[in-house]
């Protein structure tokens, strides 16, 4: 009869999704208490306009500011390959960095970016680019 060896419970795969879930919960709660207090400074294009009679309604309109929080639509048009900068451009500003490998402009240089979800308690995504490549995604509570 043989006996039945058993794993260490670090070499379980279900082990370390608890452990990846539990760091992204603190990473989520976690960041700039200045940022999380501010409230967002607003501007309607009606106030701010001048009341030139040279001035054209196409000139007094102004494109809606993207907010740099993460929404679902903004998650979904992040594809793989795209270039850092054009997943900032699509978000409205750029991530806070979690972590960091690599040397920058190398191929393997690797750098994990989190942004906040525009709405919901904890809602985040994280954005693996390597190479300045997006290679993989990942969200929590995104409306």
């Amino acid at each position: 009869m043989s006996e039945e060896v058993k794993k260490p419970i670090w070499k379980k795969w279900w082990f370390w999704g608890i452990v990846i879930v539990i760091l992204i919960g603190i990473g989520s709660q976690g960041g700039d208490k200045a940022a999380q207090t501010t409230a967002p400074v607003t501007s309607t294009p009606a106030a701010t306009a001048p009341t030139s009679a040279t001035t054209t309604p196409a000139a007094t309109k102004q494109a809606p500011a993207n907010n740099p929080g993460m929404s679902k639509a903004e998650f979904d048009q992040l594809k793989s390959g795209m270039t850092y900068e054009q997943a900032t451009a699509i978000i409205g500003g750029p991530g806070e960095v979690l972590s960091e490998s690599g040397n920058k402009g190398e191929a393997l240089h690797t750098v994990m970016y989190q942004y906040k979800g525009e709405k919901g308690l904890g809602a985040n995504a994280n954005l693996m680019f390597q190479g300045n490549k997006l290679n993989n995604k990942a969200q929590f509570g995104l409306e």
